[in-house]
């Protein structure tokens, strides 16, 4: 008999709330979300959120995150940017793509399998490093609109949470 595989969850936080308004209006369930997966793949083994804080509101969150998920919180920082037109300061998050390409390489030796709830072409290079060169698998959860089709060529299964069945399981009660 062989052993399970063991998995480790990533989620990216600005993909994770980009999906929850397109699909739920908000209303994604993570706590179900990660359920669902365990029940398709067998016991996450980690998980972590990878985010950007700023405010109270969203620490509370990541407060909820470590104790209902036994998620680890990796933040990253906020910047301001000012427009040179209109004045305008828009927040952009920093070094996302690079704390979530870091973990998947960074903790290989301990894991089967990543499940990645992002869709960010912008990590092909580190995903199919990861998938071939290391032999993890990879399974990409999203919804087809939101992932690039590159990272999907290179992941090994791809979980579509916009399909209704998948959608309906998990919404907030």
């Amino acid at each position: 008999m062989t052993a399970p595989m063991k998995n480790i969850l990533i989620f990216d936080a600005g993909f994770v709330t980009a999906l929850s308004r397109k699909l739920a209006n908000g209303a994604l369930d993570l706590k179900k979300l990660k359920s669902f997966l365990e029940s398709k793949y067998g016991k996450i083994n980690r998980t972590y959120f990878v985010t950007a804080i700023n405010t109270e509101e969203q620490r509370n969150f990541h407060s909820w995150l470590q104790h209902e998920l036994k998620a680890e919180i990796v933040a990253k920082s906020v910047k301001g940017k000012q427009c040179q037109h209109c004045g305008n300061v828009n927040t952009v998050e920093k070094g996302i793509d690079v704390a979530l390409a870091v973990l998947a390489i960074k903790f290989a030796g301990h894991y089967d399998r990543l499940i990645f709830v992002n869709g960010d072409g912008d990590l092909v290079d580190a995903i199919r490093h990861v998938r071939d060169d290391l032999r993890k698998q990879i399974v990409v959860v999203g919804e087809p609109n939101s992932v690039s089709g590159e990272l999907l060529l290179h992941s090994d299964e791809f979980v579509d949470i916009g399909d209704f069945a998948v959608l309906t399981t998990l919404l907030k009660s």
